[in-house]
């Protein structure tokens, strides 16, 4: 759990690896808009739409119940996924660098931040850039890393860090919430 604020032990911190972003970016081209983003109601009929579902979650700033959600990055992972934009989806500088803008501006709007984190954690077994985003959830003292990279194993514990695929991660919040509509947290 984490200690953001004054150590409010109630937000939940979370962190979306580049490849979050650039699953998106690829789905949505560079036309993105917030409103074109799936309501996570349907998250679990779309499984192929996890990434957009996490960014939706995002957006809204909100895990569950009363809980409040912060989206955490860091120059790490903004400056890959500006290079990835243009490198591997061939999008022109201008829509990379507002699309980058955008998720930095999601952060920033949840109250979470951009952190410069220079030296990799668990590296090895995860290779150096791994590290690096992993290292980004530890000094964010994150509760979740998002990611669909292969190397980090699906629902996973490290650190205190839980670590989800894109779809785990929405249908997970999905879940707490249908529970906080119920009756409370699930336990």
């Amino acid at each position: 759990m984490s200690t953001s604020g004054p150590f409010d032990l109630s937000t939940r911190r979370v962190i979306y690896d580049v490849n979050v972003y650039l699953d998106v970016a690829e789905q949505l081209g560079p036309a993105f808009a917030w409103e074109s983003l799936p309501p996570l109601t349907s998250v679990r009929s779309h499984p192929h739409l996890g990434a957009q579902f996490a960014l939706s979650i995002a957006r809204e700033a909100h895990f569950a119940g009363p809980l409040p959600l912060e989206l955490w990055t860091s120059t790490h992972i903004t400056d890959l996924l500006l290079r990835k934009l243009s490198s591997i989806l061939a999008w022109k500088r201008d829509d990379a660098e507002w699309f980058t803008q955008e998720m930095l501006d999601e952060a920033y709007r949840s109250k979470g931040a951009e952190l410069s984190v220079h030296i990799a954690r668990q590296s090895p077994p995860l290779d150096h850039e791994d590290g690096l985003v992993f290292a980004t959830a530890v000094a964010a003292h994150a509760d979740y890393l998002v990611t669909s990279d292969k190397d980090f194993t699906p629902v996973d514990q490290r650190n205190g860090v839980y670590v989800m695929t894109p779809h785990d991660w929405a249908c997970y919040v999905q879940n707490w919430r249908d529970q906080a509509r119920r009756s409370g947290p699930p336990s």
